[in-house]
């Protein structure tokens, strides 16, 4: 190239840039033409194919426009930071890896990321077998509730993870198609992970476990406590009926515990002033960590006091008639009282309408068939007479 033409064509540059030099000065508040920006919408016709009214940033990446914010958000979160939101979408966060510790209160999780982080997915590795579409006709599948935060979150009740809803479905405690789910026990996955979310949600886990079963119509109390935090301990239950304590028992007997290490189970008769065939309340109580705890739901009973005149019938009367029965029954004063006393006075039981007498006179179905011909034969007849004794 020669030094001639080297020059000319410097000259040349150096005169554009003078000429947008002076535009500039010229006019330096000069707005650039309308719709030149694609990402940036005014409602008016935008370029490089945007259609009119562009403006509302319906593309992702799309700025603030007259035509709305624009800002991209996950799906109903209602905001930037989707606290205002009850949508069941998860949020973006930075979950921790597994088995990572999240005590730091400078990167603690809150409950919704920790369940979306851990707990959802839990959920949909171990249980969409069942909780999952295409609903059945009729639904025999599990609702798909069980990966909706809101919806699981309601289940987190109760003053302790162990005693909430969602662990006793989980555990099997109440009725679940699926079984137990936490096959290494209450402290395996996911049930650890569900305490851990119960903690974030409510704070304090005071450990407490348990239920109150029954009360039976003789007057005996079963059911469990333990605290699920240290089940190495035996807990003092206190029984109150109309605010006033009527019974203590420790809750350190073997039978069904909810699946604890050790035994947590308690039985004992109520005083004699509860059975007495009215109607009662009772409530179990504990304490733990100086606070007392309902253990399980309030039980409504009645209950029933055997009487002499009943138990000496039964020896010399009813007994003897039941011989023909010893093959399939255990004939004795205490079953066959359990059997007289279904159901109960109080819920309409008479002295012709009780399990005894119905299933002696085929009323209900009897594999011993009918032996009394009719409920006034014998020896349904030798019941009713019985049952008067007993609870007139």
């Amino acid at each position: 190239m020669t030094a001639t033409r080297l020059i000319l064509l410097a000259a040349l540059a150096a005169s554009a840039c003078g000429r947008e030099e002076d535009a500039k000065k010229a006019n330096p508040a000069a707005p650039a033409p309308q719709g030149a920006d694609a990402s940036k919408g005014t409602g008016g016709t935008g370029t490089s194919g945007a259609p009119a009214g562009a403006g509302s940033g319906a593309k992702s990446g799309g700025a603030s426009g007259a035509g709305g914010s624009g800002a991209q958000t996950p799906a109903g979160d209602g905001g930037t930071d989707g606290s205002s939101s009850d949508s069941d979408q998860p949020p973006v966060t930075t979950a921790p890896s597994p088995g990572s510790k999240i005590t730091d209160p400078g990167s603690k999780l809150t409950g919704k990321e920790y369940y979306t982080a851990t707990v959802y997915k839990i959920f949909d590795a171990s249980c969409s077998k069942c909780h999952a579409d295409p609903r059945q006709n009729p639904d025999i599948r599990g609702p798909l509730s069980l990966f909706s935060y809101f919806s699981m979150k309601k289940l987190l009740d109760g003053d302790s993870a162990a005693d909430s809803a969602l662990m006793k479905k989980v555990r099997n405690l109440v009725a679940h198609s699926g079984g137990d789910r936490c096959e290494s026990g209450p402290t395996g996955t996911p049930c650890k992970e569900i305490s851990e979310w119960w903690r974030l949600e409510n704070g304090a886990d005071s450990g407490l476990a348990g239920e109150l079963t029954a009360v039976s119509t003789a007057g005996e109390v079963t059911g469990y406590a333990v605290n699920a935090n240290d089940a190495t301990m035996s807990l003092e239950i206190d029984f109150l009926e109309g605010g006033a304590k009527v019974l203590t028992l420790m809750a350190d007997q073997t039978g069904y515990d909810g699946g604890y290490d050790g035994g947590h189970a308690f039985k004992g008769e109520l005083p004699p002033a509860l059975r007495d065939g009215k109607e009662h309340d009772l409530t179990a109580t504990v304490t733990l960590n100086g606070k007392a705890l309902q253990v399980g739901k309030a039980v409504h009973f009645a209950a029933y006091t055997p009487k002499d005149a009943g138990k000496s019938y039964f020896a010399k009367t009813v007994q003897p008639a039941m011989g023909g029965c010893t093959g399939c029954h255990a004939v004795s004063y205490e079953t066959m009282y359990a059997s007289l006393i279904n159901k109960p006075p109080y819920r309409g039981g008479t002295a012709a309408d009780n399990e005894l007498v119905n299933r002696a006179s085929a009323a209900v179905a009897h594999p011993g068939g009918n032996l009394c011909g009719s409920k006034t034969g014998s020896p349904c007849n030798l019941f009713q007479a019985w049952w008067a004794l007993e609870f007139k």
